[in-house]
């Protein structure tokens, strides 16, 4: 197995598939993809830095012909998996459905590092449901590319809109919602254009009851932080979305207890 010397090591495997996709039409359009942010946030507790880091590595890996073990992945497994989405004022990077597909079997193999660790969240519904769109988004790719640049955007600003003008329907009659609409991604921005930013509680979206939880505690180094969880149970009573939320142990807390001062503060308001 070639072991990676170092951070070096990943980013020229990184860049030197960049330089090769250039020579070709690649199977997805950028335009059409989830960034980077939004595929990792399709994972409920996931640590977000190393689970990038050990997607990377594992890309490299298989760049630079190393033996991924157990997981398989060939050189064909990591084309078309990313990119980068130019405009505004930085570029974006993004992850294809295929990029998602490789994430559902490290996810499925233990390779994601997450905050808990037990086969229960390794459910990613989001996740899959953004993997099977895979031929979706390749056969809308094909038919970009027969339309003029101006046609595309007017269709992407056309989209964007329809996407705004159904997040502010389903605020204000969220038992309308679809069973394709109920996304940890959708939930929250419901909630948000309903209630407002820094809200939760919960509320009936479509056939589902939806809970959206505003956690805050201080660190040792007494740091505040906040966490927000969002979950929802089916009709058979399975809970979806974020896993429970659990606070971290305070070390200066008295007598080593779980509790912070400032969520003391919080419930004596």
């Amino acid at each position: 197995m070639l072991n990676l010397r170092n951070q070096n090591d990943i980013q020229a495997a990184i860049m030197t598939s960049e330089n090769d996709s250039e020579k070709r039409q690649p199977r997805f359009s950028v335009e059409l993809c989830a960034s980077r942010a939004e595929v990792f946030r399709m994972i409920p507790d996931v640590r977000r830095n190393l689970a990038i880091s050990a997607f990377e590595k594992v890309i490299a890996d298989v760049r630079l012909g190393s033996d991924c073990g157990t997981l398989g992945v060939s050189p064909d497994d990591v084309e078309d998996i990313d990119g980068i989405r130019s405009g505004g004022q930085f570029d974006t990077p993004v992850i294809t459905p295929k990029g998602a597909r490789l994430l559902l079997r490290m996810l499925e193999a233990g390779m994601i590092p997450q905050h808990a660790g037990t086969d229960y969240f390794r459910r990613a519904p989001d996740l899959a449901a953004y993997a099977a769109r895979e031929e979706e988004l390749a056969r809308v790719t094909l038919e970009r590319a027969a339309r003029s640049p101006e046609q595309v955007k007017r269709e992407a600003e056309e989209a964007a809109a329809a996407k705004k003008a159904r997040i502010a329907h389903l605020a204000i009659y969220p038992e309308e919602a679809k069973s394709e609409e109920i996304k940890r991604w959708m939930i929250d921005q419901v909630f948000i254009a309903r209630y407002g930013y820094g809200a939760g509680g919960v509320m009936e979206f479509g056939d589902v009851t939806c809970h959206k939880e505003i956690h805050h505690w201080v660190s040792t180094k007494g740091y505040r932080h906040t966490k927000i969880v969002i979950w929802w149970t089916d009709k058979n009573g399975r809970r979806w979305g974020d896993a429970p939320f659990s606070k971290p142990l305070n070390r200066k807390a008295r007598g080593g207890e779980n509790i912070h001062k400032y969520n003391r503060d919080l419930r004596s308001d």
